[in-house]
């Protein structure tokens, strides 16, 4: 029998947590056939090893990527979430992992019956390493979402995403955020559907992504992403205006924050092309308020007090 999903689990050296991924990709109770694809960019931490001894454990299941090299993440990723030929793909990384075995036959039959959805999430439990802190997210009333609504909530558990294959992703191999591109081009092809139930758990330690995005260099390449990502043709009108958006507050938090590391003509440019970007439709005044509002505090500062 065809699959009628495939699981996509991204992974490099995980070897801590990756046994804990695929045993939640193998206690799904589902009525519908499903494949395990794993894309693993040339661990070298023993991370390959257990893949492979799963593989020979359920070979009609998983199917394995095995990077000659390291390729990076990105390429990684476009090699993963391009592979399967199923209706619907649920993706995830490997320092994830699932915690309820009817996870995918919930969100599949959600898709089943409401084709105006492109994909569904759920809740998630993001537990610190460290700290042995957790969390629950996202908290949210709303349970049909479309791109403003959507693209307005702070995050996402991205183990928790089931879509449909047949939306087209766009993808900018040079881009930080794979994730964020997929769901632009998820939101610009239907909504998206919440349920409210835990069924995924985001691990935050020192290796992962969570402690990389704070640094000036990373928040200006993010800046200048987010800029081109606002003029993409293939996203919707609406999307395209919520990056605009994010773009606007990603600018404010930069020039605020940042501003002593900031040449004074890098931060001019930074000015000129935030009051360049303009999308119909969108209130762009609240921003442009809140960046002179800060320009004028800097100026208090620099007259008076310094």
């Amino acid at each position: 029998m065809e699959p009628l999903l495939s699981v996509c689990l991204i992974t490099y050296n995980h070897k801590d947590f990756i046994r804990g991924a695929i045993e939640g990709v193998l206690m799904q109770q589902v009525n519908f056939s499903f494949e395990l694809i794993i894309a693993d960019d040339y661990s070298t931490d023993g991370t390959r090893e257990i893949l492979l001894q799963y593989q020979q454990k359920y070979p009609s299941l998983i199917k394995l990527i095995l990077q000659e090299k390291n390729v990076g993440a990105a390429q990684n990723w476009i090699d993963l979430i391009t592979a399967p030929k199923t209706k619907y793909i649920a993706y995830f990384e490997g320092d994830d992992y699932w915690i309820d075995p009817e996870k995918l036959q919930k969100q599949v039959d959600f898709l089943e019956l409401n084709g105006e959805y492109s994909f569904t999430f759920h809740q998630g439990l993001k537990i610190n390493e460290l700290t042995s802190q957790y969390e629950v997210y996202p908290l949210s009333d709303i349970r049909s979402f479309d791109a403003d609504s959507f693209l307005k909530m702070p995050t996402i558990p991205m183990a928790s995403l089931v879509y449909r294959s047949n939306v087209p992703l766009k993808i900018f191999k040079s881009h930080s955020h794979g994730d964020f591109l997929m769901l632009c081009s998820l939101l610009s092809h239907g909504k998206a559907w919440f349920i409210n139930e835990v069924m995924s758990v985001y691990r935050v330690h020192p290796s992962g992504v969570s402690y990389t995005h704070s640094s000036l260099p990373y928040v200006k390449k993010r800046l200048d992403e987010l800029y081109i990502e606002s003029n993409v043709s293939e996203f919707s009108e609406e999307v395209q205006k919520q990056i605009a958006r994010i773009y606007m507050e990603h600018t404010i938090f930069m020039l605020t924050n940042y501003k002593k590391e900031i040449p004074r003509a890098e931060r001019l440019g930074y000015l000129f092309r935030f009051m360049k970007l303009k999308k119909p439709g969108m209130n762009h005044w609240p921003y442009y308020k809140k960046l002179l509002g800060q320009i004028l505090s800097s100026l208090v500062i620099t007259l008076f007090i310094q």
